[in-house]
C-alpha cells in the first residue's frame, strides 16, 4: 500500500524531528507524525500506522477502541519525504497485516504537526469528539473498496 501525506504551508515554521536511520520507535506522535488507522469494514479491531519525517515508524494493533494494544510487526516500510518552501511531503509505502487483505476497509487518516511557535495541530477527517482523538470510530471516515476481479 502507498500514503501519501501533504501539508501546504510554510516549511520553515515545522519542527521535523531529525532524520534517523529507519527504525521501529513509539510516541513519534510527540512531534510531527503522519498516522493511518486501517480496520475491516464491520470490525472493531484495527490497526494504527505511525509514520515520521525522521523515516522511523511503528505499527500497533487493537483489539477495540483503545483496548488491547500489542506491536505488530511486518516488513519495515519505505518512508521518504519532499518538501519546498511552501509544502511537505511524507511517502510511505508499506504492508498491510495479513487479516486486512479481505476489504472494504475503513481508513482513518490524521496527523500532529508542530511548529516553531511552540503549537501543535490535531488534523484528521474528523474530529467527532470536539478534541483530537485518532482513535474514535468515527474517525474511520473513507472507504477503501477492494479491488474487483476482472
Amino acid at each position: 500500500m502507498f500514503a501519501r501525506f501533504v501539508i501546504e504551508c510554510d516549511t520553515s515554521l515545522l519542527i521535523l524531528p531529525e532524520p534517523h536511520e529507519p527504525l521501529r520507535s513509539d510516541r513519534l506522535w510527540q512531534t510531527t507524525c503522519f498516522e493511518l488507522f486501517i480496520k475491516c469494514a464491520g470490525s472493531e479491531r484495527y490497526f494504527e500506522y505511525n509514520f515520521s519525517p525522521s523515516s522511523e515508524w511503528a505499527l500497533y494493533r487493537f483489539s477495540d477502541y483503545r483496548k488491547g494494544m500489542a506491536e505488530e510487526m511486518i516488513s519495515r516500510p519505505r518512508i521518504t519525504c519532499d518538501y519546498s518552501e511552501s509544502h511537505f511531503a511524507l511517502n510511505a509505502e508499506f504492508d498491510l497485516p495479513i487479516s486486512l487483505h479481505d476489504g472494504p476497509l475503513m481508513l482513518g487518516i490524521s496527523a500532529v504537526v508542530e511548529e516553531s511557535d511552540d503549537r501543535k495541530s490535531f488534523w484528521a477527517l474528523t474530529h467527532p469528539s470536539g478534541e483530537p482523538d485518532f482513535h474514535h470510530k468515527d474517525c474511520f471516515a473513507l472507504q477503501l473498496d477492494a479491488p474487483r476481479e476482472a
